[in-house]
């Protein structure tokens, strides 16, 4: 389950709260933006180590990320945004 909670502008921040199974993936993926993630609870796993509620993580622009794996049911905040000039975070919002 995905709530979107805000945007700000098209290069964001553009905030989500993920709501995952035990056992859901968000897939490996290259971004052109910024994003913060922050454990709220439950727990994932990344690059074969455990992280528990109340961690986080910061992914710099372009950085090649893993599949993330819920190992039980978890929550997520999601932070995304890019830089003045950089690719729009939300396209619907770009001029």
């Amino acid at each position: 389950m995905v709530r979107h909670l805000g945007a700000f502008n098209e290069t964001g921040p553009d905030v989500k709260m993920l709501k995952l199974a035990a056992g859901a993936e968000l897939p490996a993926a290259a971004i052109p933006y910024q994003q913060a993630r922050f454990i709220v609870d439950g727990g994932v796993e990344y690059a074969g180590e455990k992280y528990p509620g109340i961690s986080f993580t910061y992914i710099p622009p372009d950085e090649k990320i893993g599949a993330t794996r819920a190992y039980t049911e978890s929550t997520l905040l999601v932070i995304t945004w890019s830089y003045r000039g950089g690719p729009a975070v939300l396209p619907a919002l770009a001029s």
